[in-house]
């Protein structure tokens, strides 16, 4: 492995012992071991080392992750320099003589003084973690130091005093393990730092995650022919975790190094990773899917200002999507597994139950009631008219649509059906207003909003271990099923705090740190997707402190 390690002043001592007389009747040549090491003992890996016999250069090698070079000379006297190329300090070459003898294995040891040296070893299950790079950041730069050597070790020169992250990094295939973080840790985020004083040497051993599954991937054709250089992509259903990749000419892809969890593989394809175990996917790119035409008829002087959209919903009630309509009224969705499902004429509180059978087209057809009006006045907290947007969305949650008030406040929105409808506004600080009303047929439904002075909910997000979980994502949900516009992410103290008004929420926790993979990059995993056991009410006039969220890390 070919790393720089930065260095500073330099000066030499050095130190020539016979290490063993080799056997009677061996050549003459033999090894001169030449070891270069900062002041306090620690390995200068990419240190040049040049030997010389007069005026003749006999070799010139770069130093192990040990610091050494080792060089086969036959008897005589030579002369040894080393130099080493410091993005920290300025240092100054280190030289001896050294009188080898026939048959005799040599070693000299040549200091630099000055450079800090930060090493360590990666290990799997006890044994050196091959293939595995280490990288390293600090004072602003990432540096790729690539990959360790057989016994697993690293070195690389740290300037003094500053903080270092290092990290393991899996190859792209065939590792019982995940990329890993100092600490043991699979996030960036709750990564542990190492600094080393200068002329000293810091050891960092990290062993790496080995509580990782894989998922084997075959793509297929109608016919069972494999399709290679096909991409494929890999969410995470319970985490967050994002990847691609492409097959290979046998139309396979073998994802290792991956975290416990639910992931969905292709389009519907849902896999469970457990440690140790290999779970099989196949994906045939000719799989014919089901197809849902909706047809939606709405009176002329409706259906240009409200929605003909179609909201589908699975079984669990999960939203699969919105599908916007043409100016005919109709909406073709396509690529749906099949099974049962709900599609929702947006904002109407209309719905029709189907069944979607692979292959086949279902067909649902709406007829839009023209509706009654939702009408009121929105004002802030201070009591002056609200200027900004009103949404309004059925009992399903689906829109009916998005109208601005007027200077006085004032919003009108015609199209409303019979049943429960939520009437929201939001102001610049992203916290509002919320309302429920019951539309009865044919007749207009009133619903003020009126702005309450926000407060504060504080709240700490701590992981399994104990330890603060920083980079999490926080949102609320309110009592209406609405999300909350404002959001938080935790410190590095696991702490957050969100202006919100006075009401019950439920707390959502996500990832919020990078969690995703392009083609041939991998990373570890987030943590596990959380939620509060119950709502927390937020009242008037003070903070309120949400109990402590645990967030699961593997």
């Amino acid at each position: 492995m070919r790393r720089k390690i930065l260095a500073a002043l330099a000066v030499v001592a050095v130190v020539l012992t016979g290490v063993a007389a080799a056997p009677a009747g061996a050549a003459d040549v033999a090894p001169l071991e030449v070891v270069v090491t900062n002041r306090g003992g620690g390995p200068l890996e990419g240190a040049k080392v040049t030997v010389t016999r007069g005026p003749d250069v006999v070799a010139t090698e770069v130093a192990d992750a040990h610091g050494s070079v080792k060089v086969p000379l036959a008897a005589g006297d030579y002369a040894v320099r080393a130099t080493f190329d410091s993005v920290c300090v300025t240092t100054s070459p280190a030289a001896a003589s050294v009188h080898h003898v026939a048959g005799v294995a040599s070693r000299a040891s040549l200091t630099i003084d000055g450079v800090s040296v930060i090493t360590g070893r990666l290990t799997a299950d006890g044994a050196p973690a091959v293939g595995a790079r280490v990288n390293a950041s600090g004072a602003g730069k990432y540096r790729d130091l690539g990959a360790v050597d057989s016994d697993g070790r690293f070195a690389f020169e740290a300037c003094p005093g500053v903080p270092y992250q290092v990290w393991g990094e899996r190859p792209a295939t065939n590792a019982g393990y995940s990329t890993t973080y100092l600490g043991g840790v699979t996030r960036e985020a709750d990564a542990a730092t190492v600094s080393v004083p200068a002329d000293s040497v810091a050891t960092v051993d990290i062993p790496m995650f080995t509580q990782v599954g894989s998922i084997s991937v075959k793509v297929v054709d109608a016919k069972g022919k494999p399709q290679p250089d096909t991409r494929i992509t890999v969410h995470g259903v319970d985490r967050n975790f994002y990847l691609r990749k492409r097959t290979d000419r046998n139309g396979h892809v073998r994802l290792d190094g991956m975290l416990r969890g639910t992931y969905t593989v292709g389009r519907y394809k849902t896999v469970t990773v457990t440690p140790k175990k290999t779970s099989n996917v196949t994906i045939n790119v000719d799989e014919k899917w089901g197809t849902v035409k909706v047809t939606v008829k709405a009176p002329a002087k409706l259906s240009k200002k409200v929605s003909l959209d179609a909201t589908v919903k699975d079984a669990k009630g999960a939203t699969v999507g919105t599908y916007h309509s043409s100016k005919r009224g109709t909406t073709n969705i396509s690529d749906l597994p099949a099974g049962k499902y709900r599609v929702i004429l947006g904002g109407t509180n209309i719905s029709k139950k189907i069944t979607v059978k692979r292959g086949k087209t279902t067909r649902v057809s709406f007829t839009r009631p023209l509706g009654t009006t939702i009408t009121g006045t929105v004002r802030k907290a201070n009591g002056k008219p609200f200027k900004g947007k009103v949404r309004v969305s059925d009992g399903y949650g689906t829109y009916l649509g998005v109208v601005t008030t007027t200077s006085k406040g004032r919003y009108t929105l015609k199209g409303a059906v019979k049943g429960r409808y939520v009437v929201s506004a939001t102001g610049k600080d992203r916290t509002g207003k919320t309302r429920a009303v019951t539309v009865k047929k044919g007749k207009t439904a009133k619903v003020d909003l009126r702005f309450a002075k926000t407060v504060t909910l504080a709240g700490k997000v701590v992981t399994d271990t104990g330890r603060p979980a920083a980079k999490v994502g926080v949102t609320l949900v309110d009592s209406w099923g609405q999300w909350s516009w404002n959001v938080a992410t935790t410190d590095v103290n696991g702490r957050y705090e969100i202006k919100v008004v006075p009401g019950k929420y439920t707390i959502h926790l996500k990832d919020a740190s990078e969690q995703w993979a392009w083609d041939d990059e991998w990373l570890g995993g987030g943590y596990f997707h959380a939620t509060s056991k119950s709502p927390v009410t937020v009242k008037a006039g003070k903070t309120t402190a949400a109990p402590t969220i645990t967030v699961r890390t593997r």
